[in-house]
């Protein structure tokens, strides 16, 4: 719909029997009364762009409705040239239906820049950003599940778009108000919680962000939406759970080996991905100690965690398992999908409230080594965060048993029938 200056205009041109288009461009110089430079400005539909031609002159020798320069035929025929070509530029992209923001003009003018490509819709966009993010798989620690992941979040984007706005608008079509949308969209229809909501806005950042990197838009729409995610409750498990896991006795072979790499996780703090690549390669002895040692395939950090009896047990357990010797393994494999269902059958047989998953066992490393005594930025380089507050944020747990164990260390049982004052 057209506004109102625009509606006026269309209007007076039918009155007149003349076509009226709706963007409409001018192109005008002037001089800095300062420097003496003329400036080139290009106006359309209100926005303007202008810049420095690098060629001088005075008032007196410059004419401003007809762009001549008395005595100087060489830059008159440059300033003309230069109209042309703007003119010819606005004109292209208009019939092709791109972006006319006058400072893209401005740019392709001057050479910055070339619009000989044809702009991906909205649509286009996402699905080449996707193909960019498939073809890194297996590189800069991108992996299958990463992947798979946003494939989802390339369906929920295009189903939006086609709804909202129709499979053929463009990126220079899209509004800030595309946040509000966005949100209304995926919390109201969708019913998605906050922080899933949160990824998938993320992701639409990136794929806008990366359509300013190959400029098929100018700018990234989604550059003030701002959305922090809701802060989860870390679960893990307590060092009564964990005894009372271990000492669960289990029928077949399956469950125990669940079992085991669960408590294997909890007693060293790798990840599932991790841990299931296991090899002798990864054990380093330091000063006498033996350590695992790997790269983590998530974030090519490295993790350094010493080998705790009770995780020597487990690796123990399985030295001489079939599998083990074949594939060069220190735990047999099971897939990450299989494992979480029998951990909650698992879970329900101990009497553990707690729905068991593969990741808990990584979140509960942490109370254990707290009870072993280390600290948080220590904890932090066994589990291979390049900080301690990604530990503490996500990982770690506020106990009250650590301070309870600390007063009766200082005070031994005094303080047990001490009555407040």
């Amino acid at each position: 719909m057209l506004n109102q200056p625009n509606y006026q205009k269309a209007t007076r041109a039918v009155e007149n029997g003349q076509r009226f288009t709706q963007a409409e461009c001018f192109v005008s110089f002037y001089i800095l009364p300062r420097t003496g430079m003329i400036q080139c400005r290009i106006t359309i539909n209100g926005k303007r762009a202008q810049w420095s031609t690098r060629i001088k002159s005075t008032k007196a020798n410059f004419d401003t409705k007809t762009h001549v320069i008395k005595g100087d035929s060489r830059d008159t025929a440059r300033l003309q040239a230069l109209k042309t070509d703007i003119t010819r530029i606005f004109k292209d992209r208009e019939l092709t239906g791109r972006n006319l923001d006058p400072l893209v003009i401005r740019d392709i003018a001057m050479g910055l820049r070339g619009h000989d490509e044809v702009v991906p819709t909205v649509i286009e966009a996402i699905n080449r950003f996707h193909q960019r993010q498939e073809d890194r798989i297996g590189s800069n620690g991108l992996t299958l599940n990463s992947v798979k992941r946003y494939r989802s979040y390339r369906q929920i984007l295009t189903t939006f778009i086609t709804v909202q706005y129709g499979p053929k608008i463009q990126l220079h079509q899209l509004k800030p108000a595309l946040g509000t949308e966005l949100i209304d969209y995926l919390k109201g229809p969708k019913a998605y919680c906050h922080n899933y909501c949160v990824k998938i806005i993320d992701y639409m950042k990136s794929i806008i962000e990366h359509a300013v990197s190959y400029e098929w838009v100018d700018r990234n729409v989604l550059k003030t939406t701002k959305i922090r995610k809701f802060k989860k409750e870390v679960k893990l498990l307590s060092m009564d759970d964990l005894n009372r896991l271990q000492d669960t006795k289990l029928v077949g072979s399956t469950l125990n080996l669940v079992k085991d790499m669960f408590l294997l996780s909890c007693y060293t703090g790798l990840a599932y991905a991790d841990m299931i690549q296991l090899n002798r390669g990864h054990i380093v002895q330091v000063n006498g100690f033996d350590c695992i040692l790997i790269e983590r395939q998530k974030s090519a950090q490295q993790a350094f965690v010493p080998i705790f009896p009770a995780a020597r047990l487990i690796l123990n357990k399985y030295e001489y398992h079939e599998q083990c010797i074949v594939e060069n393994r220190l735990i047999p494999y099971i897939s990450n999908q299989k494992a979480n269902q029998w951990l909650k059958v698992i879970g329900h047989a101990a009497g553990i409230k707690e729905v068991l998953h593969t990741h808990m066992g990584r979140k509960t490393f942490t109370m254990y080594a707290e009870e072993l005594g280390f600290t948080l930025n220590d904890t932090a380089t066994m589990l291979g965060h390049s900080t301690a507050t990604m530990t503490e944020n996500h990982y770690f747990k506020h106990r009250r048993e650590p301070i309870i164990r600390k007063l009766q260390s200082l005070y031994g049982e005094q303080g047990k029938d001490q009555k407040a004052s």
